[in-house]
């Protein structure tokens, strides 16, 4: 939302970087609402890639072969962005499984039933609902950012990786830790957006 007397974006990156102010007018960020996953039993040694298929997939490939691909690798859609016929096929030639182009719900319970929630994101992101959704549920983000700090940061307490080599070895061997909180909960951010109208 962008006029005279206030502008509002989803992080701190977007605001910075792409808000066209006018000088003088006011900025806010308020986050998205995410909706909490069902924290609930993981597959054991299972990765889910969750995103467009432009916005890192191919990366997000190179990155699993290159760790030796250490357990079960899950992708999905979220509506839009799906993979191409040779990167569905790349997929299953690296051991992994295409679930399709899923609604919400069915996007959250995958994330909720992989322990980590793998991407190379070569994408910028203003924010990354995925991500924060991952951390609702305990599915442990090992994110890959080669464009240095984005919004990605904003959406994730778990540390985000600048270096492509650190992301590999923590691919191979994940050491980031577990967490299972919202902080995008509906009523925190409507009190955010009850305070700006």
């Amino acid at each position: 939302i962008s006029d005279f007397h206030l502008s509002v974006g989803v992080s701190h990156w977007q605001v910075n970087r792409f808000a066209t102010v006018q000088p003088g007018t006011p900025v806010k960020v308020i986050p998205p609402i995410v909706e909490a996953a069902t924290k609930q039993d993981k597959v054991s040694g299972s990765y889910v890639y969750a995103g467009a298929a432009m916005k890192g997939l191919d990366d997000t490939l190179n990155g699993w072969s290159e760790a030796g691909k250490p357990g079960i690798l899950f992708v999905a859609t979220g509506g839009w962005g799906e993979p191409s016929e040779e990167q569905k096929e790349r997929i299953y030639n690296l051991g992994g499984q295409y679930c399709g182009n899923l609604n919400p719900s069915e996007l959250r319970n995958l994330i909720s039933d992989c322990q980590y929630l793998l991407g190379a994101k070569t994408y910028p992101e203003t924010f990354c609902a995925v991500a924060a959704i991952a951390e609702t549920c305990g599915t442990v983000p090992i994110l890959y950012s080669p464009h240095g700090r984005t919004g990605l940061d904003e959406a994730v307490i778990t540390p985000v990786f600048y270096s492509r080599n650190e992301w590999i070895a923590n691919i191979r061997e994940p050491n980031n830790p577990v967490l299972a909180q919202n902080r995008f909960a509906a009523a925190k951010i409507a009190r955010l957006w009850e305070k700006v109208l």
